[in-house]
């Protein structure tokens, strides 16, 4: 889905009461990427730094949490994934709405990716964007804008450049695990953007 421009400045104002060309020098209505929550945005800061805008589309907090409040719909989608049946439903049901309420709260992935990034200071293959706090709240999250191949590109590269990224998402992951002690438990190809010499850049923490 993809929300009007009107929309997301409207949503972007009231997180800030100010308008978007007040916090921003440049911003493009359309937008990058979208998804069920939000939708990103190419900007410009007032330093003149490149960001990328997350804003939520409007109106999907109010309705999600009209559905996480229905319990039959939240059972019947549980009921099938069979083994699940014998776990306390009750318990069940309210760790998956705690867990949807959090992919709604911007500050919560801010402060994750705030995290991942203190974990790898010292790896310079691994990219995780800055957050820009003072343009981030519940609903926007403004975070470094990033380049580099998406993974149908990425996977016609030659067999070496494959072999050094391969080894980055190793280090990546066990060395958050292992070392960090957290697991970022949404590792999908668009949310890597692939570099020269086996870098990439990590996205989305929410």
């Amino acid at each position: 889905p993809r929300s009007s421009a009107a929309a997301i400045h409207k949503t972007i104002e009231a997180e800030f009461g100010s308008s978007v060309e007040t916090l921003f020098s440049s911003f493009d209505d359309e937008p990058t990427a979208s998804a069920s929550i939000g939708q990103v945005h190419r900007a410009t800061t007032k330093n003149g730094a490149p960001v990328a805008v997350k804003v939520q589309h409007p109106g999907i907090a109010e309705a999600m949490e009209n559905d996480l409040q229905n319990a039959g719909l939240i059972e019947s989608l549980l009921g099938r994934v069979g083994g699940l049946r014998k776990f306390n439903s009750k318990e069940v049901l309210e760790e998956i709405r705690t867990r949807f309420r959090e992919e709604l709260d911007y500050t919560l992935e801010a402060d994750r990716q705030a995290m991942f990034a203190g974990f790898f200071e010292e790896q310079p293959l691994i990219v995780v964007p800055r957050v820009h706090k003072d343009l981030s709240t519940k609903r926007v999250l403004t975070t470094e804008w990033v380049e580099g191949r998406n993974f149908d590109a990425a996977c016609g590269a030659s067999e070496e450049q494959r072999r050094l990224w391969t080894q980055t998402l190793w280090q990546f992951v066990y060395q958050a695990n292992l070392i960090g002690g957290h697991f970022n438990a949404d590792p999908h190809p668009g949310n890597y953007m692939f570099r020269p010499d086996g870098q990439i850049a990590f996205l989305d923490f929410g």
